[in-house]
């Protein structure tokens, strides 16, 4: 939550510059470890209730790897180097262990570089993929791999596009790698990809060789059952697609997955579904974020998320989501409070709680949800939810549950009632929010409810 944080303070000493700036993002188990590509950062606090945002940093297998966005795809900013570093004389094998080989077999340059891996390892042999053999069935769409969650290893096309993306591929290096081509001078690393030519593995002379001459990224791309594509930079700025053999090992990047509904969405350690209703497309689940506060308190503007848990219970935030104030629900956007108007009235989507690239609905997208089902509440609720006239079909996929709500000191109607905030007030202290209860098929906009009640928040997306 986000009374928890992390401060670390790093030393580092590469020659790219990095900005001085505090980030949000989750925290994971391990010891994060300076990369000398990465510097000039200070201190970054981790919270682990934010969404990323590309150009923030993540945090993965217990480092930090920076991100950017070059045209519409975000990357990671440097190699990856994951796994347990293994000798050159040994292969990498499909035994739940992510391994990798680090330059002339020292960890440091692992550090340094990152790390290099044989195709198999790196696509983690999906579909049964080896080295040797093609996957069964073929590839479609994004490879995980060894990558973090919600990014993949990139196809060939990917490289292509990136490439287009650049004027010259020289503006892929990171600072300090040497182009030839330009008289001995060294990389300005004006794009932010930080690409190094870290060289690689080659299992037909059993040597590592090509330091500072070739930067080679692994791809899903398969070529055929021995080979796949790689995607190369050299020393003398000429970028190549080619196929090479599977068992010779390369550096990995990593491209962030793009979104389409329907896609999981992981937001604070929560893992949300998505529905596309009509031409929206929405959380299935009510928003479960932050930290339980008491039925007779007030959500405040603390800097810290605050929810409602129906009858005090964390259980029933993680089923039914949390309860919140209509202040805290779009975060005290222009100095809002639950009993005043915004000064300058918002303008366009209200993030509030909800992750980067969502947002509360307003009042015209709770009615065009409404509209889309012809007012049932039985298409928008969850089988299982309501009873008789009101039992829910959810032929939406929406999957509303009946959350009840919080009122001064007590929760009330668990089972027979949901309202869905909307980011618009009706007055000074009175939201508008989208209802519906287990008893009939009406789906309701209300304007009377009090702002200091707690309600559901479902979020859609930009």
């Amino acid at each position: 939550m986000k009374q928890v944080f992390v401060l670390l303070a790093l030393f580092l000493f590469a020659k790219t510059a990095f900005p001085q700036t505090t980030y949000n993002m989750k925290i994971k188990q391990g010891t994060v470890t300076a990369y000398s590509q990465t510097s000039a950062i200070d201190e970054i606090t981790f919270d682990n209730t934010v969404n990323f945002t590309c150009g923030n940093p993540i945090l993965y297998g217990g480092e930090i790897y920076p991100t950017v966005l070059i045209g519409s795809q975000c990357w990671l900013a440097r190699n990856l180097n994951i796994g347990t570093r293994i000798d050159a004389t040994t292969a990498q094998a499909n035994n739940s262990i992510i391994e990798k080989y680090c330059y002339s077999d020292r960890e440091q340059n692992c550090a340094t570089l990152g790390g290099l891996y044989q195709w198999a390892e790196a696509v983690k042999y999906t579909n049964g993929a080896t080295n040797t053999a093609s996957p069964s069935p073929a590839f479609s769409g994004s490879v995980q791999g060894i990558c973090p969650d919600s990014w993949h290893i990139p196809s060939i096309a990917e490289f292509a596009a990136l490439q287009a993306g650049v004027a010259n591929v020289a503006l892929l290096k990171a600072a300090g790698q040497i182009n030839y081509l330009s008289t001995g001078t060294y990389a300005s690393g004006t794009s932010g990809f930080g690409l190094i030519l870290a060289g690689l593995y080659s299992n037909t002379t059993t040597t590592y060789t090509s330091i500072s001459v070739y930067g080679i990224q692994t791809t899903s791309s398969e070529f055929d059952a021995t080979k796949a594509y790689r995607f190369t930079v050299n020393n003398e700025n000429v970028a190549s697609s080619t196929e090479n053999l599977k068992i010779n090992a390369y550096s990995v990047r990593c491209i962030k997955n793009e979104f389409v509904c329907g896609d999981d969405l992981v937001y604070g350690g929560v893992t949300y579904h998505t529905v596309a209703v009509g031409s929206q497309c929405w959380m299935k689940e009510n928003l479960n974020v932050g930290t339980m506060v008491a039925v007779g308190t007030d959500q405040t503007n603390n800097s810290t998320i605050e929810k409602y848990c129906y009858g005090g219970n964390e259980s029933n935030c993680t089923t039914y989501g949390g309860l919140y104030q209509w202040a805290e629900a779009v975060q005290y956007l222009n100095g809002v409070t639950n009993t005043t108007s915004p000064p300058t009235p918002f303008s366009g989507n209200v993030q509030g709680i909800c992750p980067a690239g969502w947002h509360l609905p307003n009042y015209y997208e709770l009615i065009a949800l409404k509209n889309y089902v012809n007012s049932s509440s039985n298409a928008l609720k969850a089988v299982g939810q309501g009873s008789g006239s009101g039992a829910g079909t959810n032929t939406s996929g929406f999957t509303a549950l009946l959350a009840g709500f919080r009122f001064s000191a007590g929760f009330y109607d668990l089972g027979s009632s949901l309202f869905l905030l909307s980011s618009q007030e009706e007055n000074l202290i009175t939201g508008i929010q989208l209802g519906m209860n287990g008893s009939n098929n009406i789906a309701t906009v209300y304007r009377e409810f009090a702002k200091t009640f707690g309600f559901s928040a479902r979020c859609l997306k930009d």
